[in-house]
């Protein structure tokens, strides 16, 4: 009897964890699907990438310590080829791509951010153009920058 319900607590704690991990990324069928969506479809080079950071510490109701920081991407690419492009961007075309990124300890469920860009790579970017602005943002959350 009580190595039933050791086994039935094993089982019930499994499919908690197996239901948590499902629910904690986006599928890659639905990031293709983004991807393909993305109004804006390139191969980019990176020139220059600045962040900055914010962070904040605070303790929430039921008394877990909680680290949440926030880094602002702003980075300046090269367009070297145009898959397709909305706003009709052309190889040659220098953007910026503006972003932030969301790191919680402990974490939360939901999709991985886009990378944080790096000076001098070279990579397939799925963006969408920031409305009110002239700047891009990634459109296709983990999978927004892919190396080619």
């Amino acid at each position: 009897m009580k190595r039933g319900l050791l086994l039935l607590a094993a089982i019930a704690a499994g499919l908690t964890l197996a239901a948590t991990e499902l629910w904690a990324e986006i599928p890659m069928a639905v990031l293709r699907d983004m991807q393909d969506k993305a109004p804006e479809a390139l191969r980019i080079n990176v020139l220059t990438v600045d962040q900055q950071s914010k962070r904040r510490e605070f303790e929430e109701r039921n008394g877990q310590k909680v680290i949440e920081e926030t880094i602002s991407v702003s980075a300046s690419a090269r367009v070297q080829a145009v898959l397709r492009s909305a706003s009709r961007l052309t190889p040659g075309s220098v953007i910026t791509i503006q972003y932030e990124i969301n790191r919680r300890t402990p974490p939360l469920l939901g999709a991985s951010p886009p990378a944080i860009l790096k000076n001098g790579e070279t990579l397939r970017a799925y963006l969408s153009k920031a409305s009110g602005s002239a700047s891009y943002a990634p459109a296709a959350v983990s999978q927004s920058f892919v190396t080619p």
